[in-house]
């Protein structure tokens, strides 16, 4: 990936008419305000974000951030595969991020020469069927039996050699579970790519349809205490469930991620490949997208907040799969899920947002 070299713009060098094409929101709107960014512009490097209604985040780093390559949780980096190659497969012992890799399917692979993806071809399983690829139960992730985890937003990048709808079946993104290992206890959550299912076998229907070898964004957000499921994907809202009901204390768990096909379908000798795997307590974060406008974004990337406060973030760029390096916008999300609309330009050759009333 080539990264073009470009330069922040900070609003408090600008003149107040100037500043008026940039402002993202009107005052009265709800949601963050952002008033500059500066610092740099490639992966890795630091950004400072001023400006109002970003809210409270004690914890400014996720629980978890997985880019392969380098692991975040709570906001320390790790190399939990340092001296491994392109090609070894994904270890599961207890210094490692995920406690399984179906049949050791998962592979660590390499984007650009950088190891930053997980890359399973899908072989048989113990019943000799070809119908999944999945990592399972992330260390990060604190154990459900002490229920500090009742809200959880989760984001990954998906890629599949096939179209997920293609065969009949119901074919699991993710299940999310109250536990560790074992059945569930109460709380029983499945994405698949024609519904998502929770308690008491109520379903929520909507498609989600792949492209092959391309990279999709998908997002799941689960608040236990307020009865909300929801799920994006590619941006697009695909479940608004406000009616998940369950009297547990326990918390939430990701039990399974990647391709978990069920029924007579057959997958076998497909490509799963996951990355950029962010898991948190909170909708709060912070976003590059490749639009002026939130609601114009067909490409999205999830950054590493290293300090919040209401008024500044100090955040760590990640490109992710991220490849319009020309178009690059900044946004914050807050606590209840508030962006602002207009993104804040990250370089000199991004159009400026169009004013909105």
């Amino acid at each position: 990936m080539s990264h073009t070299s470009c330069t922040i713009i900070s609003r408090s060098i600008l003149s107040a008419a100037i500043l008026a094409l940039f402002l993202p929101v009107s005052a009265t709107n709800a949601g963050p305000t952002i008033q500059s960014v500066t610092g740099g512009t490639q992966p890795g490097q630091a950004i400072v974000i001023t400006g109002t209604g970003f809210g409270q985040k004690p914890e400014a780093s996720p629980i978890m951030f997985d880019q392969v390559h380098t692991l975040w949780t709570e906001g320390t980096p790790s190399s939990p595969y340092q001296g491994l190659s392109a090609g070894d497969t994904v270890p599961t012992t207890s210094d490692h991020p995920w406690r399984g890799n179906s049949n050791d399917f998962f592979k660590l692979s390499d984007i650009d020469g950088l190891i930053r993806n997980y890359r399973a071809q899908i072989g048989p399983n113990r019943w000799n069927n070809y119908h999944d690829a999945i990592l399972s139960t992330p260390r990060a992730v604190p154990d459900p039996s002490d229920g500090t985890m009742r809200r959880m937003y989760m984001s990954w990048d998906l890629n599949l050699s096939f179209v997920s709808n293609s065969q009949s079946g119901s074919h699991k993104f993710i299940r999310v579970w109250d536990t560790i290992g074992g059945s569930e206890e109460e709380i029983r959550i499945s994405w698949t790519q024609m519904h998502l299912t929770y308690q008491g076998g109520s379903s929520s229907w909507g498609s989600v349809s792949t492209t092959p070898n391309q990279w999709h964004r998908m997002e799941l957000f689960i608040d236990v205490d307020a009865g909300q499921i929801k799920a994006w994907f590619d941006g697009r809202k695909i479940h608004d469930i406000t009616n998940f009901s369950v009297t547990t204390t326990r918390g939430l768990q990701p039990r399974l991620l990647g391709w978990d096909a069920s029924g007579d379908a057959d997958f076998r000798d497909e490509i799963v490949q996951l990355s950029n795997i962010y898991i948190d307590n909170t909708l709060a974060r912070v976003e590059i997208c490749d639009a002026a406008l939130w609601t114009d974004c067909q490409s999205r990337a999830v950054q590493i907040p290293t300090q919040w406060k209401e008024n500044e973030i100090q955040a760590q760029l990640a490109f992710g799969n991220f490849d319009n390096t020309e178009r690059m916008y900044l946004y914050v999300v807050d606590h209840d899920g508030n962006v602002n609309r207009e993104g804040v330009p990250l370089c000199s050759r991004c159009p400026t947002p169009p004013k909105i009333n």
